[in-house]
């Protein structure tokens, strides 16, 4: 799709190029930046085509940053990221974006590029999911400018993004509050990564790992199941001292193959060397992932294992995507029958699928109500309720909910104007739950190995799964 990126002046001169396909060289740019660039032709078109290729042009500051692409162009897809290049370079050079600076950092810049465009195709990543640079750190005023779209970015694959933020300030100690172990024949090796600083030291010494899931499905208002998929991350929260070398072993092979050990629940607890979750599965199957930088991708297709020289602080490894290993934890069965012109009557149940062990916190179902609702009346229910008339919305707050349980709420509507006079179609049911220490996916930890490092380190693992979109659409009767 994209042939070339290149950055240029004013004046129709080269300061970056970078190639990734055949389709152009680096003539052709400089023959679109002397013609159309130099020109400065009014009016200013951010898509334009010159020669046998198409080009996208958007503002650097005073410069310009431009995609060369050839055959068939998604131009939305090349303008968005060019626009989160952009974004990256004004954070990376501290949003002095000049001449002398993108000759300068002409290296980093080529390294972003490769994360941001792999074989001319535009790849998803954020700046903050790269992690720190080894040139330029984040200033405080951009990281916060770009906070909600790199928040909303982690959430969608469950990662805790306050706690994600609060821990990216390490706390470095002295070593002599390190407990060393006892074996003599560890030798240590002298590795070099721009992201970690060989003499950094921790007081605890300790590594943990947060597998979180989100569950994202859609039911249409006859009860079809429309889509569903399951969105993960893997966290790692590294206090450690020196520059360890953390090996982690899945119950997948990272690929899209369907076995039947996909469908089996783990049942020799032995499988791991930590605790497992409820809905653990002998092999998971990955539809798709991608990594942090600190991982090693060759290794995972040799060896099927994450090997990671971690960073101090919080990272998130590793986003997925998967399929649903087993049934959906909830059923809801919406019932809306029409009264009169001006009553509606609401039945809505719930029945939660998964074993009696296991509960769910922080049950919420937001349930839309017709726009013109003057008052709600509640006829039969369990839990709180709360009518938000602003939003014209039900909230029915269920709490703590265990599995095998089926829970019923009635409610009649009335409404200001006709029934007939409203668009039939409503928004979704919403349904919210946290659900500690559980796996959609039955993704697990096999074990850890930390090498390359003379302290004792702690090390554990938890599971997290929440909803992410998880909808029942509605339809009012005719």
């Amino acid at each position: 799709m994209i042939s070339a990126v290149f950055i240029s002046n004013c004046h129709g001169s080269l300061l970056f190029y970078r190639a990734f396909r055949g389709g152009g060289s680096r003539q052709d740019a400089v023959m679109y930046a002397r013609n159309m660039i130099q020109r400065n032709l009014k009016p200013y078109k951010p898509i334009q085509q010159f020669g046998f290729a198409t080009y996208f042009r958007i503002r650097l500051d005073g410069l310009h940053l431009v995609a060369s692409c050839d055959g068939d162009v998604n131009a939305a897809h090349v303008m968005q990221c060019l626009v989160d290049i952009r974004d990256t370079i004004v954070t990376l050079l501290e949003a002095r974006v000049t001449e002398a600076a993108v000759v300068k950092y002409a290296t980093t810049l080529q390294e972003l590029m490769d994360l941001a465009i792999d074989g001319g195709y535009p790849q998803d990543f954020y700046m903050h999911y790269l992690g720190p640079w080894a040139v330029k750190e984040m200033t405080t005023s951009l990281f916060k400018k770009n906070q909600p779209r790199v928040m909303h970015y982690l959430e969608g694959y469950g990662v805790d993004y306050h706690r994600y933020i609060k821990s990216q300030k390490p706390v470095f100690h002295s070593e002599k509050d390190l407990v060393a172990t006892s074996d003599p024949e560890i030798q240590m090796q002298n590795i070099a990564v721009p992201w970690r600083v060989a003499s950094s030291t921790s007081r605890k010494n300790e590594l943990t790992l947060l597998v979180s899931e989100c569950i994202n499905c859609c039911y249409s208002h006859v009860g079809e199941l429309l889509t569903r998929e399951v969105a993960g991350s893997i966290t790692m929260d590294c206090l450690m001292s020196g520059t360890p070398k953390v090996t982690i072993k899945l119950n997948t092979d990272f690929t899209n193959t369907h076995t039947q050990n996909a469908f089996k629940s783990v049942e020799n607890k032995h499988d791991s060397n930590f605790a497992l979750p409820a809905g653990a599965k002998l092999a998971t199957n990955m539809l798709d992932f991608k990594v942090h930088k600190t991982v090693d991708i060759g290794w995972i297709m040799k060896t099927r294992q994450l090997t990671v020289v971690p960073q101090q602080g919080m990272t998130a490894l590793m986003l997925y995507r998967c399929d649903i290993s087993g049934e959906l934890p909830f059923e809801v069965t919406p019932v809306i029958t029409k009264a009169t012109k001006q009553l509606v009557y609401y039945h809505v149940t719930i029945r939660t699928k998964f074993s009696k062990n296991v509960s769910a916190n922080n049950l919420l179902l937001k349930i839309p109500l017709p726009p013109t609702t003057s008052n709600v009346e509640i006829i039969n229910h369990f839990g709180h309720c709360q009518f938000n008339l602003a939003l014209s919305s039900m909230h029915w707050h269920l709490g703590k909910a265990c599995g095998g349980i089926k829970y019923t709420l009635e409610f009649q509507c009335k409404l200001a104007r006709s029934l007939n006079d409203q668009d039939p179609a409503i928004g979704p049911i919403e349904v919210e739950f946290v659900m500690p220490n559980y796996s959609f996916s039955g993704l697990f930890v096999r074990d850890i190995e930390v090498t390359n490092t003379t302290h004792k380190t702690h090390k554990a693992v938890q599971y997290n799964a929440s909803s992410g979109n998880y909808h029942y659409k509605l339809r009012f009767p005719k």
